[in-house]
């Protein structure tokens, strides 16, 4: 449809399907002042500048719902145009969801000029806004309506996963945050992998924000091993107490001692260990600590030297500090 060529006879099969077409042909060829001078359900007739004699009728077909050219006059003396009034903010989302769902972060003055330079036509920044929204509301959904599932999608998990531990926890009737430990992940965990478990969060880019949280442990092929995962409003003490007990009941810790936890330094997470897990092995992941560190200490000599005292396997080598060159204070 994009490189139509309005002939008598063509058909389409509805008069949107038509208003699509003219304005595609519009912004193809540079006609910027064609408008929809009748636009009606089973007539439209499209004109172009005042003084350009061209003009395309259409209407509905004897017998059918479909809409016919019946008369067209292919004839432009007008010129190509930068403001072109069929660059709408319904047809812009149609155009481009394709991309935007591969870049939802593409930023509103790229887009633009993007329009722009594709098209060869102005585009304001406002249309540019409203057509970006509204294909984000298309990707992600509405949100608000999906939150109202949350209790659909925990009794369907339930009744697929038996066994598996579904929390969910509101705040005065709202969303608060979600658990969720799937038998197999548990019970293939507890079987087969090391008392070694990784915490970690992230923040979701959505609408509505949050956090995930997500546990991890190795398996006997030294491969990841995902035990359970929450969604939370935000990362404080009282969550992290909240997802550490529910993993604690899930996984069976029992002798606290012979257990070990690897996490960056989260807000919170700390002081829900102390109270929850309080004689767990708590070690920090050191590509973390790497990151807060090389903001004090420049330079690969330094690099070297922490990450050669990292792979130390004992006590007595890594006193010695002779491998990165960098000696335990």
């Amino acid at each position: 449809m994009k490189n139509l060529k309005f002939t008598l006879g063509i058909i389409f099969r509805d008069n949107v399907q038509f208003k699509r077409a003219v304005m595609m042909y519009s912004l193809v060829n540079g006609y910027g002042e064609i408008h929809f001078h009748r636009n009606e359900k089973l007539k439209i007739t499209v004109k172009c500048a005042k003084d350009c004699p061209w003009m395309c009728v259409a209407g509905k077909m004897y017998g059918s719902n479909n809409i016919q050219i019946k008369t067209v006059i292919d004839d432009h003396t007008c010129g190509r145009t930068w403001a072109n009034k069929n660059m709408t903010t319904s047809l812009l989302p149609d155009l481009y969801l394709n991309r935007i769902k591969l870049n939802p972060t593409w930023p509103v003055e790229s887009f633009l000029s993007t329009v722009e330079s594709e098209w060869n036509h102005g585009c304001t920044k406002m249309k540019a806004y409203k057509a970006l929204n509204k294909d984000f509301k298309i990707i992600e959904g509405k949100h608000a309506e999906q939150y109202t599932k949350l209790w659909d999608f925990v009794e369907e998990v339930r009744r697929t996963n038996p066994g598996s531990t579904v929390k969910l926890k509101l705040d005065e009737g709202r969303f608060h945050m979600i658990y969720v430990c799937l038998e197999a992940c548990k019970e293939g965990f507890k079987a087969g992998c090391r008392s070694l478990i990784g915490l970690d969060g992230c923040h979701l880019k959505v609408l509505h924000g949050g956090l995930l949280l997500c546990v991890v442990g190795i398996d006997p092929k030294d491969e990841t091993w995902i035990i359970a995962y929450a969604v939370v409003e935000m990362e404080n003490k009282a969550t992290w107490i909240w997802f550490l007990q529910l993993l604690a009941d899930d996984v069976s810790i029992e002798n606290q001692n012979g257990w070990t936890f690897i996490s960056d330094k989260q807000n919170g997470l700390i002081l829900a260990f102390q109270k929850v897990l309080p004689r767990c092995h708590h070690r920090f992941c050191v590509r973390h600590l790497y990151t807060k560190y090389m903001n004090l200490f420049k330079g690969k000599t330094l690099k070297d030297a922490l990450w050669g005292n990292y792979q130390k396997n004992n006590g007595s080598t890594f006193q010695k500090g002779d491998g990165g060159g960098l000696e335990a204070r």
